[in-house]
């Protein structure tokens, strides 16, 4: 589409048209226009934003339930590579190498939140997979198997 002359207004191009060239033709010049502003009137524009939140709160909230539902495969395959550097397919051959269980309690059921990636907090590389409670006991104990020995010796004592 040619760029709009100063005679085609949107008469001529029809309104949608012109402003869709209108805004591509001036998007520096309004996005400078528009940061200027917001650090200008920075106080306003928050106090709007957060009136526009507690109105709207359960519109947005339904909004954000909605692409989260929609993009949860994504999201996650997303999380795991940040957080891992694992793909979803190297994430489904750790489980099925693990049977498709729990590392620790070879329990098959993984929780509310599914299985869990867990990984040396120190060194950053992948350890297993495992079920949400199993791996909230290895936090709690700081990843330190010596507590965890201690605690089992304690268990098996009592």
């Amino acid at each position: 589409m040619p760029r709009p002359r100063k005679n085609d207004g949107p008469t001529l191009m029809g309104k949608k048209a012109y402003d869709k060239a209108y805004d591509l033709a001036h998007r520096a010049e309004k996005s400078t226009y528009n940061k200027a502003y917001h650090e200008a009137h920075r106080d306003k524009v928050l106090g709007r934003q957060k009136i526009y939140a507690i109105a709207q709160r359960k519109e947005i909230a339904s909004r954000q339930k909605a692409w989260g539902a929609a993009h949860r495969d994504e999201t996650r395959a997303r999380r795991l590579k940040r957080n891992y550097g694992l793909t979803i397919k190297a994430f489904g051959d750790l489980l099925l190498a693990q049977g498709a269980k729990c590392a620790v309690c070879r329990r098959p059921e993984w929780g509310r939140g599914g299985p869990v990636v867990d990984h040396d907090h120190k060194a950053g590389n992948v350890r297993g997979i495992l079920c949400g409670r199993c791996n909230m006991a290895a936090g709690l104990l700081g990843d330190d198997s010596k507590i965890a020995q201690m605690l089992s010796d304690y268990l098996k004592e009592r």
